[in-house]
C-alpha cells in the first residue's frame, strides 16, 4: 500500500524458500526501530537500511500481517517522519496478503 502522494509505502515480500520481509519504502533510514500503526495499534520492529527504504524479516504468522489484513488504515512512525503524511488505506490488503501468503506456502 502507498500514501496518497506515493511518497511512502508498506510492502510484504515472501517466497517459497522461506523469505518473509516487511518493507517501508520511501524513507532514508536510519536503521533501527520503526513502527506501523494499524487502526491505532502499534507494531514495532527493528528495521535494516536498504537502498529504497528499510526492511525487516518477520515470521509468516506474525500478528502484524493479520492486522494488515483486517485493518482499515496504517500509518508509519519512525525517525524524522511527519505523522500526518504517512496514512495509508488498507482497502484490498486482505485479498492481496492472503494471495501472497498462499503462494509463498
Amino acid at each position: 500500500v502507498d500514501t496518497a502522494d506515493e511518497r511512502y509505502g508498506v510492502y510484504y515480500f515472501c517466497d517459497r524458500a522461506g523469505r518473509s520481509e516487511l518493507m517501508i519504502a520511501g524513507v532514508d533510514g536510519p536503521a533501527g526501530a520503526w513502527a506501523l500503526v494499524i487502526d491505532g495499534e502499534t507494531y514495532t520492529f527493528d528495521f535494516e537500511l536498504r537502498s529504497n527504504g528499510v526492511s525487516t524479516t518477520i515470521a509468516r504468522n506474525d500478528g502484524v500481517l493479520a492486522a494488515l489484513k483486517r485493518g482499515r488504515g496504517v500509518a508509519l512512525s519512525g525517525p524524522g517522519l511527519p505523522n500526518n503524511d504517512t496514512a495509508m488505506s488498507l482497502s484490498g490488503s486482505s485479498k492481496a496478503l492472503g494471495a501472497a501468503l498462499g503462494w509463498c506456502g
